[in-house]
């Protein structure tokens, strides 16, 4: 699947939260906010992100940290119905696409922002707006557990949570840059499917 538009980014090292980052962005009307084309900030660490409900949200290095920030194409009550699952069903599309044909069938969702391996969370995802009117724009953080070991999380999480490093080894996991490859343009038909 290629990306539709060009994919605008802006990367940090460490950030407190790449969600906040953006909602910050956009309520300040920055420019890189106000272009058609979608914008993705990534970071390699974040000191405080943010789940859904506002929860914490672990983020060691070697994992893909990003908010992606969408210019819906139609009016906010025209593509809001299931944008949730819309946007749930591509990451989840998006990390098979990235794991391949051998592990594809290993990831399933779990309602309403996660994404499982072998039943245990290695991803999650964050849907939010910020803005109002021609400026709305559509927020999809996604945390995706790829190169990292489960010790590097902390020790209340690390029962419930995998990374594809440990589940499918060094050699098969795919990059960062593979999975951010494979969620720009299945997030961005998300936002922009008719309902």
């Amino acid at each position: 699947m290629s990306v539709a538009q060009p994919l605008r980014r802006i990367d940090f090292d460490e950030i407190d939260s790449t969600s906040l980052h953006a909602r910050r962005l956009v309520e300040a009307g920055s420019p890189e906010t106000e272009h058609s084309q979608p914008l993705v900030i990534v970071a390699a660490t974040q000191t405080a992100g943010v789940g859904r409900l506002g929860r914490a949200w672990s983020s060691p290095r070697g994992g893909l940290w990003c908010t992606f920030v969408l210019r819906p194409s139609r009016a906010y009550a025209q593509m809001s119905d299931g944008l949730g699952m819309r946007i749930g069903a591509a990451v989840t599309e998006a990390l098979r696409a990235a794991a391949g044909p051998e592990h594809a069938p290993r990831l399933q969702t779990k309602w309403p922002n996660d994404v499982l391996l072998d039943g245990r969370k290695v991803c999650g995802v964050l849907t939010e707006t910020a803005g109002a009117g021609d400026r709305l724009r559509v927020l999809v953080g996604v945390g995706a557990n790829i190169d990292f070991s489960v010790t590097d999380a902390p020790e209340e999480l690390r029962e419930r949570i995998t990374t594809m490093r440990e589940a499918f080894g060094a050699a098969d996991m795919p990059t960062r840059e593979r999975v951010l490859a494979e969620l720009a343009p299945r997030l961005l038909a998300a936002v922009n499917t008719a309902v």
